[in-house]
């Protein structure tokens, strides 16, 4: 039996204690901007079982008192998934494969003798690699010691300009 993994908004700064306040959750396969529900907030992935859904005399729903335990890998997994589909999505991979292929046949693989754009073009697609690769060390980092707010820039590897 699998179970159904979510995209739950929180306050970032209720992370840090007992049962967050979920404000909303979506299905993983939606996309939903981090800034949806405005400032802020943290979105982490995790199954429906980790939501404690309100009493019938009212309340919200929250996180139940092990939550932490029910994202693990899937949290920061999901969370550099996003990042890298952000920056450079899976598309842009493929295309720039592509492109590389395509400049290996026409100037050979010594890229000292590409012309000039060739190898300008090549350079901005090296920093996103370099971004994807980052991403990739830092989440196995992170799965090792989970950080607080797994959706905070600050545990991250900076964004590449380009």
């Amino acid at each position: 039996m699998t179970t159904q993994t979510v995209q739950v908004f929180i306050r970032s700064e209720e992370l840090g204690g007992a049962n967050p306040l979920v404000i909303a959750c979506y299905p993983e396969s939606r996309p939903v901007p981090i800034d949806t529900h405005g400032p802020g907030m943290s979105v982490l992935m995790l199954p429906v079982e980790a939501i404690q859904q309100p009493s019938l005399d009212g309340g919200v729903p929250k996180l139940v008192d092990n939550w932490q335990d029910f994202g693990g890998t899937t949290a920061v997994s999901s969370e550099a998934a996003r990042r890298i589909e952000q920056s450079f999505t899976a598309s842009e991979q493929i295309a720039s494969n592509r492109q590389m292929i395509e400049y290996i046949q026409k100037y050979g693989a010594d890229t000292a003798k590409w012309p000039p754009d060739a190898r300008q073009h090549k350079a901005e697609l090296d920093e996103k690699w370099k971004y994807v690769d980052a991403v990739k060390v830092q989440a196995r980092a992170h799965i090792t010691a989970r950080p607080h707010d797994p959706s905070s820039d600050k545990v991250w590897p900076t964004r590449p300009s380009t």
